[in-house]
């Protein structure tokens, strides 16, 4: 019917926005540039900004002029709206001398595009001829990302293709959008084309005049390359294309002006659609169809095997396939009828078959994704199997999908739980102080850190450096005298925790009576300096009258004991005054990251000048105004991080440089920040008490320490266990912190021994003992395991196991939480799904740290309690003493609980550690070899692990030579006499043991050597005939300690002369299958492998 409206309605033929504004058609026509400049008020008036009137945008919607009626369909109502109506598409050209310009700019201008856009047509085989010869120009391509702001527009350079319109001299402009620009460096919103206003046409890039057949390509740079190599062959073959790519087919008057047989060159191997079609493939297929009889169907000539994604004319090209290769693809192209046919025969066999159920078609798709690994592999048997199963492609690949993120997830559930049965069990580990220091002194610390209330830990941490830059230079210990191997007294440590956590006023408890020694050090200074300055200006005096001046003195030198904000070059002149060392503390540690260099623009060599400090190497320092030579050096440091800034600062945590690796980090757990108030506790006497060591430590004279023989055969242990851990690992981050873990066992042993001494106000003496050394090797393995704790938490290759560690945290803070709960408490959280969050929730009750309860949105996740006594989960102790050590090495299945460890990791040996226990009436001595296994195991009087002492190869000293011992090894080439003198046996060391007759002269650099004998008739006890009790050459055994095990081979021990003779029964000869090692193991821990 028909209809005259009593006013035209712009909003029902435009769209506009909400401000009432929109692009205006006419100004489109015209090709102007694409902006908001027609408006719409609200009593439906409407004007163009640019000054086209409202007759021409009528005209331009194809609305009749007002008073002429509108046809309307006779199935609509009478007063419906109607759809807005699309403005025609409007055909753009441009003329003959646009074009010249175009190329001109590509070919004869020089600039940074031109060079890009020559290289990359260069690279796809376009010699300058070729350029010039199919008009290939050079123009700009702008983008306007907010219609909103017309002026918020970005340029970018593209190489245009030019096509023939059917007006003469005119031509349509199809540009490639900067293809120079990949990866990264090219935004998401720039398209690859821009053909606005090209109509779908046929292009000819090479067309005889006695042209007998046509060869279809896909695209244009394809139709160049081969109309290219026809026009060199001078083949009688057309050769084109069509602007609308393989998925759209030209009108048929536009198919017409194909000479003869078309044969169809499409890409081969595209990826495949959601509906499981192949665009190439279907593109051919449909083109064929519409040309009838003409049409056929070749293959572009392609390598076999080929893992190219659509292959095409051009990388046939370039892979050397020459024309009579594609005459030969021609010659056995594939015509209609044979396509028609070969339609019908798919549809006909996937109408035959049914799978009988999903769980074979699951079955099928894991076999395909666990068999190729390569994609377009997977998704063409992806493909097959839909044709042989008739299921859609689509529902294939959403299935496949589906199950790759299934495995996935249990892939990573499976890591993080390996990595959590280690973690998260010493992630609460806590230092028992009063075993590595002085009782009176650590108790202070601990009534200290309990009236903040903080952890102990934290204090003990910044004791370390602040301690031993009272030393300083003054002590070295000696690890291996023949390679040289020699560690300073210099510690770097770290605090971490987030804001809020007690760590300054920690570290302030611990440095401000440095602070108080280094205020007093600078006021007799200034009045030192005052004198000076007073001297000085009376020798110039007595010079003025002529009168003989004193000898002149030399300036005052500032004693100094700490500094926090100073440049490098500063740094080094102040230790040059100070040769025995100082500390530098920075309570926010990033920001001395962030100052290195800053005086250079940003290019120095701070950070190198500062990672050599860690290794107390000679500072020689030469500059205009002064210069600095020492053959020591000693500058500890001390400060803290939060989390997020020092993940933000390790960044992908690869360390290459090993800065981090140097750090002994902490991030103890700290008790809530409860203050009481109406209580006030007696003061510790923290003050004076560390004002005192600092005083002293001051005295220490300059010596280098060396160690024991029990001492060297612990550390030796410990560092053959830190370099098979290193072996085990994988991440470049922790390989570096094992060289540094170990560096930081010695220094950890000097430390304790010196700092122990003055405590006890003794001067240290120069051998440090075994019981010190296994002292170090569990604050070493502690810090060992803060940084490992710190990697898995920061470090972006963690994964799950990082998430869920901040979900063990989160629910210990809040006391149980649900998966909705932890999805908003934890930031990571936030993207994850639900049923995965409960996934993680359940990973971390099956690893033995909580229990969930519920199901479904009901599900509660609950940690397990932390008691207040010393001993943790399963009745085992938390804190790291007596040799608890974890081996970073051992690998724990997911499925299993705490303490399952796969059986491919299991041969790493644990430090044993001897320990005495004497009683009150030296009547009895007990030795126990504790083999730690990755939790600390009681030891009871029946335990398997209570083992004599010639294991070690010593035989145990009669009672009454003990009780006769006055001697220790503390004593050697000191000149002081051995403070244990006339102690009860009990208060005997391991060291002292062995040495409790007569101090024997040993031999060796100072008079110390490894291999000397043993006092007291202590010998090595040799069994005369050998019982390995059933156990024979060559039976394959398994080695199990503690629920550690591993496979081993039972061996002839005189084939391997470094075992030696059997030091005591029940001892069988075994060599490990990991390790390679030829060991004599306990028999209880030797069983027949089955």
């Amino acid at each position: 019917m028909k209809l005259t409206p009593g006013s035209f309605a712009i909003r029902d033929w435009v769209d506009f926005d909400a401000k009432g504004r929109a692009s205006c058609p006419s100004c489109e026509q015209d090709g102007k540039k694409r902006q908001k400049n027609l408006f719409v008020n609200a009593d439906g008036k409407y004007w163009c900004y640019r000054g086209c009137t409202p007759e021409q945008i009528r005209a331009v919607l194809g609305a009749p002029p007002p008073g002429q009626p509108m046809n309307l369909s006779d199935s609509l109502p009478h007063r419906v709206r109607q759809p807005s109506v699309a403005p025609p598409s409007r055909q753009r050209t441009v003329s003959q001398k646009q074009v010249q310009q175009s190329v001109e700019r590509l070919l004869h201008y020089q600039g940074t595009p031109q060079q890009q856009a020559l290289a990359w047509l260069e690279a796809r085989g376009f010699t300058r001829e070729a350029i010039e010869h199919y008009r290939l120009g050079l123009d700009q391509r702008w983008l306007t990302l907010d219609e909103n702001k017309p002026d918020s527009r970005e340029c970018y350079w593209s190489v245009s293709i030019y096509i023939p319109a059917d007006e003469p001299g005119q031509f349509y402009k199809k540009m490639r959008v900067a293809p120079w620009l990949v990866g990264e460096a090219r935004p998401p919103y720039v398209s690859k084309w821009c053909q606005y206003g090209v109509p779908v046409t046929i292009w000819f890039t090479y067309r005889p005049e006695d042209a007998e057949a046509t060869w279809y390509c896909e695209g244009e740079w394809d139709a160049m390359r081969l109309g290219w190599l026809a026009r060199q062959c001078r083949a009688k073959i057309a050769v084109c294309c069509s602007t609308g790519g393989c998925g759209t087919v030209p009108k048929q008057e536009q198919l017409d002006r194909l000479p003869g047989l078309v044969t169809i060159f499409f890409d081969r191997n595209d990826e495949p659609r959601q509906d499981g079609t192949i665009p190439g493939d279907a593109g051919a297929k449909k083109l064929a169809l519409a040309l009838g009889e003409r049409g056929r169907i070749a293959q572009v000539p392609m390598p076999s095997p080929c893992d190219v994604t659509g292959w095409d004319v051009s990388n046939a090209l370039d892979a050397g396939y020459t024309w009579s290769d594609f005459e030969a693809a021609a010659a056995t192209a594939m015509s209609t009828a044979e396509i028609e046919q070969q339609q019908a025969q798919v549809r006909l066999t996937a109408s035959a078959y049914r799978p009988s159920t999903a769980f074979s078609l699951r079955d099928k798709i894991l076999e395909i994704l666990n068999r190729y690994d390569t994609p377009s592999l997977r998704d063409a048997a992806l493909m097959d199997l839909a044709a042989a199963t008739g299921f859609p492609y689509r529902d294939v690949e959403k299935l496949a999908k589906s199950l790759a993120i299934e495995v996935d997830l249990l892939l990573d559930q499976a890591a993080a739980a390996k990595k959590l049965s280690s973690l998260l069990k010493t992630r609460c580990t806590h230092l028992d102080l009063n075993r590595y220091l002085e009782a009176w002194f650590a108790e202070t610390l601990i009534e200290t850190a309990r009236a903040m209330p903080t952890a102990p830990e934290f204090l003990f941490t910044t004791l370390l450096p602040a301690a031993a830059s009272r030393v300083g230079t003054a002590a070295r210990i000696i690890v291996k005298p023949s390679a040289k191997y020699i560690q300073p007294m210099v510690f770097w440590t770290a605090i971490v925790a987030n804001s809020g956590a007690m760590k300054t006023p920690a570290q302030r408890i611990i440095l401000d009576p440095l602070v108080a020694l280094e205020t007093e050090a600078y006021e007799s200074f200034r009045i030192d300096l005052e004198d000076y300055r007073a001297e000085r200006e009376l020798n110039k005096s007595k010079k003025s009258r002529q009168e003989t001046p004193e000898e002149p003195t030399r300036p005052p030198t500032r004693k100094r004991y700490l500094t926090k904000d100073i440049t490098l070059e500063t740094l080094q002149n102040i230790h040059g005054e100070n040769p025995r060392g100082l500390l530098y503390y920075r309570d926010e540690l990033a920001g001395n990251t962030k100052s290195r260099n800053q005086y250079r623009g940003g290019h120095g060599a701070d950070e190198e000048a500062e990672l050599d400090q860690w290794n107390g190497s000679a500072i020689l320092y030469d500059r205009s105004e002064k210069s600095v030579c020492l053959p020591r050096s000693a500058v500890s440091r001390t400060g803290g991080y939060q989390w997020e800034v020092l993940a933000q600062l390790m960044g992908d945590h690869n360390d290459f440089n090993g800065n981090y690796a140097r750090w002994l980090f902490c991030a103890a757990k700290t008790p809530l920040r409860y203050l009481r108030l109406l209580r006030e506790d007696k003061d510790t006497g923290i003050s004076e008490a560390l004002t005192y060591l600092y005083t002293e430590l001051e005295k220490v004279p300059q010596q280098d320490y060396l160690l024991s023989y029990e001492a060297m055969q612990l550390l030796e242990t410990w560092q053959h266990q830190l370099v098979d851990a290193q072996q085990c690992e994988d991440a470049f981050g922790l390989q570096l912190a094992f060289p540094k873990i170990e560096a930081y066992t010695a220094r950890l042993a000097l430390w304790l021994h010196v700092v122990n001494a003055v405590l006890r106000g003794e001067r240290p003496s120069q051998a440090i003992n075994g019981d010190t050394m296994e002292k170090a090797i569990e604050l070493a393995a502690y810090y060992l395991w803060q940084y490992r704790l710190i990697h898995t938490h920061n470090s972006p290759d963690s994964g799950l196991a990082a998430i869920a560690l901040k979900i063990q945290k989160f629910v210990e803070r809040v006391g149980n939480a649900t998966a909705s709960a932890l999805k908003s408490g934890v930031r990571d959280l936030r993207k994850m799904a639900t049923d995965q969050i409960r996934q993680l929730m359940q990973t971390l009750a099956n690893a033995g740290y909580g229990c969930v309860t519920g199901e479904g949105a009901s599900m509660v996740y609950v940690p397990t309690p932390s008691s207040a006594s010393p001993l943790g989960r399963n009745g085992k102790s938390d804190t790291v003493s007596n040799g608890q050590f974890v081996n970073s090495a051992a690998e724990f299945t997911a499925t299993s609980g705490v303490d399952s460890i796969d059986a491919q990791c299991q041969l790493k040996r644990q430090l044993s550690t001897i320990q005495t226990d004497t009683s009150m009436d030296g009547s009895s001595q007990e030795l126990r070899i504790i083999e730690e296994a990755q939790m600390p195991v009681q030891i009871s009087e029946r335990s398997i692990d209570t083992i004599d002492r010639e294991l070690t190869g010593l035989s145990m000293p009669e009672a009454e030579a003990l009780q006769a011992s006055c001697t220790s090894t503390d004593a050697i080439d000191t000149g002081v006499e051995s403070h244990h003198t006339n102690m009860p046996p009990a208060d005997l060391t391991t060291d002292e043991v062995a040495n409790t007759e007569a101090e024997q002269p040993i031999a060796g650099v100072d008079g110390f050597d490894a291999s000397s004998k043993l006092a007291n008739g202590a010998c090595l006890s040799c069994g005369s005939t050998p019982s390995w009790n059933g156990f024979k050459v060559n039976d394959s055994v398994i080695l199990s300690y503690h629920q550690t095990g591993g496979r081993a081979w039972v061996i002839d021990p005189t084939q391997y002369p470094e075992l030696g003779a059997q030091p005591r029964p029940n001892l069988v000869p075994v060599r490990c299958a990991y390790t390679g090692k030829a060991e004599w193991y306990p028999t209880d821990w030797v069983q027949l492998a089955t």
